[in-house]
């Protein structure tokens, strides 16, 4: 079951920051670099997509 008691209360709501030039929030910027399966996933889908198009090719020319 989820309270939902924080929303029902009406009222004005802030925060203040005082002395702080940055805020962190302690996620650490990572590079944007695939995982291996990424790349497996994309070579896999490639060689799928490349043979339905041969035999939709070979199945065109013997018509």
């Amino acid at each position: 079951m989820i309270d939902n008691s924080f929303f029902a209360d009406s009222g004005t709501y802030g925060i203040t920051l005082t002395g702080a030039t940055t805020v962190s929030t302690g996620v650490p910027t990572v590079p944007a670099v695939p995982e291996p399966s990424t790349y497996a996933l994309l070579i896999a889908g490639g060689l799928l997509v490349g043979a339905a198009a041969k035999r939709r090719h070979a199945v065109s020319v013997a018509s």
